[in-house]
Protein backbone atom coordinates (compact mmCIF):
# COMPACT_ATOMS: atom_id res chain seq x y z
CA UNK A 1 0.00 0.00 0.00
CA UNK A 2 2.96 2.37 0.89
CA UNK A 3 4.61 1.37 -2.79
CA UNK A 4 1.15 2.70 -4.32
CA UNK A 5 1.02 5.78 -2.30
CA UNK A 6 4.80 6.38 -3.14
CA UNK A 7 3.35 5.80 -6.96
CA UNK A 8 0.64 8.50 -6.87
CA UNK A 9 2.70 11.58 -5.16
CA UNK A 10 5.59 10.64 -7.54
CA UNK A 11 2.65 11.15 -10.26
CA UNK A 12 1.05 14.04 -8.62
CA UNK A 13 4.71 15.98 -8.29
CA UNK A 14 5.15 15.35 -12.38
CA UNK A 15 1.81 16.22 -13.22
CA UNK A 16 1.96 19.62 -11.55
CA UNK A 17 5.85 20.42 -12.44
CA UNK A 18 4.40 19.94 -16.22
CA UNK A 19 1.95 22.44 -15.61
CA UNK A 20 3.78 24.60 -14.36
CA UNK A 21 6.52 24.47 -17.22
CA UNK A 22 3.74 25.23 -19.59
CA UNK A 23 2.77 28.23 -17.54
CA UNK A 24 6.01 29.88 -18.26
CA UNK A 25 6.77 31.95 -21.13
CA UNK A 26 8.30 30.73 -24.23
CA UNK A 27 12.51 31.52 -24.45
CA UNK A 28 11.96 32.51 -28.50
CA UNK A 29 13.11 35.25 -29.96
CA UNK A 30 10.22 37.23 -31.19
CA UNK A 31 9.99 38.68 -34.72
CA UNK A 32 11.69 41.62 -35.89
CA UNK A 33 8.93 44.72 -36.67
CA UNK A 34 7.91 45.42 -40.02
CA UNK A 35 10.04 47.78 -42.18
CA UNK A 36 8.48 51.38 -42.28
CA UNK A 37 6.96 52.04 -45.39
CA UNK A 38 8.68 55.19 -47.22
CA UNK A 39 6.26 57.80 -49.31
CA UNK A 40 7.84 60.76 -51.30
CA UNK A 41 6.32 63.44 -51.80
CA UNK A 42 5.54 64.15 -55.41
CA UNK A 43 3.66 67.80 -57.08
CA UNK A 44 0.62 67.46 -59.02
CA UNK A 45 1.39 69.57 -62.25
CA UNK A 46 -1.62 72.41 -62.18
CA UNK A 47 -2.35 74.28 -65.66
CA UNK A 48 -4.52 76.44 -63.87
CA UNK A 49 -4.13 80.22 -64.09
CA UNK A 50 -3.14 83.65 -66.51
CA UNK A 51 -0.03 83.57 -67.50
CA UNK A 52 2.27 85.80 -69.79
CA UNK A 53 5.27 85.44 -71.92
CA UNK A 54 7.52 86.08 -75.25
CA UNK A 55 8.26 83.96 -78.08
CA UNK A 56 10.32 84.50 -81.18
CA UNK A 57 10.09 81.83 -84.45
CA UNK A 58 11.21 81.72 -88.08
CA UNK A 59 8.49 82.83 -90.68
CA UNK A 60 7.71 81.38 -94.56
CA UNK A 61 5.48 84.53 -95.71
CA UNK A 62 4.17 83.43 -99.50
CA UNK A 63 1.79 86.08 -101.65
CA UNK A 64 0.34 84.65 -104.67
CA UNK A 65 0.24 88.19 -106.35
CA UNK A 66 -2.12 88.20 -110.19
CA UNK A 67 -2.11 91.31 -112.30
CA UNK A 68 -5.89 91.82 -114.17
CA UNK A 69 -6.48 94.30 -116.68
CA UNK A 70 -9.43 97.51 -115.65
CA UNK A 71 -12.22 97.02 -116.40
CA UNK A 72 -12.39 93.54 -118.59
CA UNK A 73 -10.57 91.64 -115.73
CA UNK A 74 -8.26 89.85 -117.94
CA UNK A 75 -5.79 87.47 -116.09
CA UNK A 76 -2.16 89.15 -117.29
CA UNK A 77 0.61 87.79 -115.30
CA UNK A 78 1.09 86.40 -111.84
CA UNK A 79 4.31 86.01 -108.79
CA UNK A 80 4.85 84.16 -106.23
CA UNK A 81 7.07 85.68 -103.37
CA UNK A 82 8.60 83.94 -100.63
CA UNK A 83 11.23 84.42 -98.26
CA UNK A 84 11.72 83.43 -94.70
CA UNK A 85 11.94 86.21 -91.75
CA UNK A 86 11.93 86.51 -88.08
CA UNK A 87 8.89 87.16 -85.52
CA UNK A 88 9.15 88.71 -81.81
CA UNK A 89 5.78 88.39 -79.79
CA UNK A 90 4.51 89.02 -76.70
CA UNK A 91 1.02 87.46 -75.86
CA UNK A 92 -1.30 87.14 -72.58
CA UNK A 93 -3.03 83.88 -71.74
CA UNK A 94 -5.65 81.49 -69.69
CA UNK A 95 -5.75 77.84 -69.01
CA UNK A 96 -8.28 75.39 -67.11
CA UNK A 97 -7.44 72.50 -66.42
CA UNK A 98 -10.66 69.47 -65.91
CA UNK A 99 -10.02 66.43 -63.69
CA UNK A 100 -9.33 64.11 -66.63
CA UNK A 101 -6.66 65.96 -67.36
CA UNK A 102 -7.90 68.43 -70.40
CA UNK A 103 -7.13 71.88 -70.32
CA UNK A 104 -9.04 74.87 -71.98
CA UNK A 105 -7.68 78.11 -72.45
CA UNK A 106 -7.54 81.23 -74.85
CA UNK A 107 -4.70 83.08 -75.67
CA UNK A 108 -3.73 86.25 -77.78
CA UNK A 109 -0.48 87.27 -79.04
CA UNK A 110 0.82 90.36 -80.77
CA UNK A 111 4.28 91.62 -82.02
CA UNK A 112 6.42 92.66 -84.65
CA UNK A 113 7.66 90.62 -87.73
CA UNK A 114 10.56 90.97 -90.48
CA UNK A 115 9.66 88.72 -93.77
CA UNK A 116 10.11 91.26 -96.75
CA UNK A 117 9.34 89.45 -99.88
CA UNK A 118 10.14 90.47 -103.44
CA UNK A 119 10.32 89.29 -107.10
CA UNK A 120 11.13 90.57 -110.18
CA UNK A 121 9.44 87.57 -112.24
CA UNK A 122 6.02 87.93 -113.66
CA UNK A 123 4.52 84.51 -115.82
CA UNK A 124 1.76 85.33 -118.22
CA UNK A 125 -0.50 82.89 -118.88
CA UNK A 126 0.10 80.52 -121.42
CA UNK A 127 -0.60 81.85 -124.72
CA UNK A 128 -0.07 85.48 -123.64
CA UNK A 129 2.54 88.22 -124.59
CA UNK A 130 5.70 88.12 -122.16
CA UNK A 131 6.01 90.73 -119.36
CA UNK A 132 8.06 93.71 -120.23
CA UNK A 133 10.09 95.92 -118.59
CA UNK A 134 12.06 95.66 -115.25
CA UNK A 135 9.43 95.98 -112.62
CA UNK A 136 9.73 94.63 -108.98
CA UNK A 137 6.71 93.46 -106.35
CA UNK A 138 7.80 93.62 -102.99
CA UNK A 139 5.41 92.99 -99.35
CA UNK A 140 6.51 92.75 -96.02
CA UNK A 141 4.54 92.65 -92.92
CA UNK A 142 5.00 95.29 -90.58
CA UNK A 143 3.16 93.63 -87.32
CA UNK A 144 0.73 90.81 -86.38
CA UNK A 145 -1.45 88.67 -83.92
CA UNK A 146 -4.24 86.68 -82.99
CA UNK A 147 -6.89 85.53 -80.82
CA UNK A 148 -7.49 82.02 -80.28
CA UNK A 149 -8.39 79.08 -78.49
CA UNK A 150 -6.65 76.55 -77.49
CA UNK A 151 -7.45 72.69 -75.98
CA UNK A 152 -4.53 70.20 -74.60
CA UNK A 153 -4.01 67.51 -72.63
CA UNK A 154 -1.65 67.39 -69.27
CA UNK A 155 0.22 64.47 -68.94
CA UNK A 156 2.41 64.94 -65.63
CA UNK A 157 4.63 68.25 -66.63
CA UNK A 158 4.36 68.26 -70.27
CA UNK A 159 1.18 69.37 -72.12
CA UNK A 160 0.27 69.05 -76.08
CA UNK A 161 -2.32 71.16 -77.49
CA UNK A 162 -4.08 72.33 -80.71
CA UNK A 163 -5.36 76.05 -81.16
CA UNK A 164 -6.82 77.96 -83.53
CA UNK A 165 -8.64 81.61 -83.98
CA UNK A 166 -8.67 85.28 -86.10
CA UNK A 167 -5.20 86.63 -87.16
CA UNK A 168 -4.38 90.15 -87.91
CA UNK A 169 -1.58 91.96 -89.62
CA UNK A 170 -0.35 95.66 -91.01
CA UNK A 171 1.05 95.02 -94.45
CA UNK A 172 2.83 96.82 -97.14
CA UNK A 173 2.91 96.28 -100.42
CA UNK A 174 5.29 97.75 -102.85
CA UNK A 175 5.41 97.71 -106.98
CA UNK A 176 8.47 99.49 -108.55
CA UNK A 177 9.07 100.38 -112.26
CA UNK A 178 12.79 99.82 -112.72
CA UNK A 179 13.37 100.82 -115.85
CA UNK A 180 12.28 101.63 -119.86
CA UNK A 181 9.48 100.77 -121.09
CA UNK A 182 7.74 103.31 -119.16
CA UNK A 183 8.47 106.44 -116.69
CA UNK A 184 9.87 104.86 -113.31
CA UNK A 185 8.12 105.34 -110.64
CA UNK A 186 6.52 103.36 -107.84
CA UNK A 187 2.81 102.44 -105.80
CA UNK A 188 3.03 101.70 -102.05
CA UNK A 189 -0.14 100.38 -99.87
CA UNK A 190 -0.68 99.88 -96.40
CA UNK A 191 -3.18 98.44 -94.44
CA UNK A 192 -4.50 95.60 -91.94
CA UNK A 193 -5.45 92.58 -92.94
CA UNK A 194 -7.86 89.83 -90.94
CA UNK A 195 -7.74 86.49 -91.56
CA UNK A 196 -7.39 83.03 -89.78
CA UNK A 197 -4.71 80.70 -88.06
CA UNK A 198 -4.60 77.18 -86.70
CA UNK A 199 -1.74 75.51 -85.21
CA UNK A 200 -0.21 72.76 -82.25
CA UNK A 201 2.65 72.66 -79.47
CA UNK A 202 3.86 71.18 -76.63
CA UNK A 203 4.46 73.13 -73.24
CA UNK A 204 7.08 71.51 -70.71
CA UNK A 205 7.10 73.27 -67.20
CA UNK A 206 9.58 72.79 -66.00
CA UNK A 207 9.09 74.49 -62.78
CA UNK A 208 5.90 75.47 -60.48
CA UNK A 209 5.43 78.82 -62.47
CA UNK A 210 7.84 78.52 -65.20
CA UNK A 211 6.79 76.88 -68.96
CA UNK A 212 8.18 76.35 -72.25
CA UNK A 213 6.79 75.59 -75.69
CA UNK A 214 7.54 74.79 -79.05
CA UNK A 215 4.77 75.88 -81.10
CA UNK A 216 3.48 75.58 -85.28
CA UNK A 217 1.29 78.04 -87.12
CA UNK A 218 -0.14 78.43 -90.18
CA UNK A 219 -1.85 82.18 -91.07
CA UNK A 220 -3.87 83.09 -94.34
CA UNK A 221 -4.76 86.69 -94.45
CA UNK A 222 -7.51 87.95 -96.98
CA UNK A 223 -6.74 88.98 -100.39
CA UNK A 224 -5.89 92.43 -101.31
CA UNK A 225 -6.40 94.66 -103.86
CA UNK A 226 -4.72 96.85 -104.85
CA UNK A 227 -4.63 99.54 -108.57
CA UNK A 228 -1.01 100.43 -110.02
CA UNK A 229 -1.41 103.53 -110.43
CA UNK A 230 2.01 105.23 -111.65
CA UNK A 231 4.27 102.40 -114.37
CA UNK A 232 3.58 101.47 -117.62
CA UNK A 233 3.50 97.28 -116.74
CA UNK A 234 1.51 98.33 -112.56
CA UNK A 235 -0.72 101.29 -114.07
CA UNK A 236 -4.22 100.66 -114.63
CA UNK A 237 -4.22 96.41 -112.83
CA UNK A 238 -6.04 95.26 -110.45
CA UNK A 239 -3.40 93.30 -108.12
CA UNK A 240 -4.48 90.57 -106.10
CA UNK A 241 -2.44 89.57 -103.20
CA UNK A 242 -3.10 86.63 -101.46
CA UNK A 243 -0.88 86.40 -98.25
CA UNK A 244 -0.41 83.31 -96.13
CA UNK A 245 2.51 82.25 -93.25
CA UNK A 246 4.07 79.33 -91.39
CA UNK A 247 5.65 79.94 -88.34
CA UNK A 248 7.76 77.93 -86.20
CA UNK A 249 7.79 79.83 -82.47
CA UNK A 250 9.81 79.00 -78.92
CA UNK A 251 8.54 81.06 -76.40
CA UNK A 252 9.14 80.83 -72.70
CA UNK A 253 6.27 81.47 -70.24
CA UNK A 254 5.08 82.49 -66.45
CA UNK A 255 2.11 80.96 -64.86
CA UNK A 256 0.71 82.85 -62.16
CA UNK A 257 -0.96 81.09 -59.16
CA UNK A 258 1.78 78.31 -59.93
CA UNK A 259 1.38 76.55 -56.38
CA UNK A 260 1.04 72.73 -56.83
CA UNK A 261 -0.42 70.25 -54.18
CA UNK A 262 1.96 67.63 -53.17
CA UNK A 263 0.64 64.15 -53.37
CA UNK A 264 2.63 61.08 -51.18
CA UNK A 265 3.72 58.45 -53.73
CA UNK A 266 5.33 55.13 -52.21
CA UNK A 267 8.94 54.00 -53.12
Amino acid sequence: MSRNLLISFVAICVSASLASAADLPSRKEPPPPPEPVMFTPVPVTNWTGFYVGAQTGVVWATDYLRGDAIPAGTYLYSATLLQPGATLEGFVGYNWQMSNGFVLGAEGDFGGAWAKLRTTTFTPPTGAPAFTGASAASEWINSQGSLRGRVGYGGGQAMIYVTGGAAVANITRQYVQLAAPGVPGSNQFTSWRLGWTVGAGVEYMFASNWIGRMEYRYTQYSGINDIGLVSTNFGNRRLRNQISEIEIKLGLLYKFNGTSPLIYARD
